[in-house]
């Protein structure tokens, strides 16, 4: 399936931070409506998207022309991994490539569940070997998921500190948006 790269929904404030203005809102709105998260949480956000309305007013010139070009797409791809299931025959109801072998999928992979079809991101992680054979060289009992302590702070104050290394989240963009928004659960970590 395509993968089409946009335009990111950020810039940089006063203070070369990275600050993403697309979803702010609806950060607040889901927040609202979860009970896990803290009246921190619930406070950092809000106070983001006030500085982003704030941020509106004072440059708006720069919004006029940063509205202009968010999601133009500057690039695209083949998602390597991701395989579409359907009942009803895809060459029927999708514009199709093919490509080197492959029938790929002209929608884009965001939104293509949209379409209601099932997408697999089918990615082979070596990374779970290598975990697995440490913890055996260690000596150490190998922790299954519902062994994990999934609220561990330590865990989220290194992956604030340098998030290299965490799957999907060592682009630049990435890096300064857990920066900023310091998660401190996988709800917040989702959010990202």
């Amino acid at each position: 399936m395509t993968s089409y790269v946009k335009l990111y929904n950020a810039i940089m404030n006063k203070d070369k931070k990275m600050l993403d203005f697309s979803k702010h809102e609806q950060y607040t709105n889901d927040i609202k409506l979860l009970e896990e998260y803290k009246p921190q949480d619930l406070k950092k956000f809000n106070d983001l998207y006030n500085q982003y309305t704030d941020l509106r007013e004072e440059y708006s010139e720069l919004f006029y022309y940063f509205d202009g070009i968010r999601n133009t797409t500057v690039s695209h791809g083949i998602h390597a991994a991701g395989i579409v299931a359907s009942p009803i025959t895809l060459a029927d109801n999708m514009c199709l490539l093919y490509d080197n072998g492959n029938w790929v999928s002209q929608i884009d992979m965001e939104e293509i569940h949209d379409l209601n079809f099932v997408k697999y991101d089918l990615l082979g992680l070596k990374n779970v070997q290598i975990i697995y054979d440490t913890y055996k060289l260690a000596g150490i009992p190998y922790q299954r998921s519902y062994e994990v302590d999934w609220d561990d702070q330590k865990v989220y104050g290194d992956i604030i500190t340098s998030p290299i290394g965490v799957f999907q989240f060592e682009s630049r963009p990435k890096i300064a948006l857990v920066k900023l928004g310091e998660p401190r659960n996988l709800g917040c970590m989702n959010h990202i």
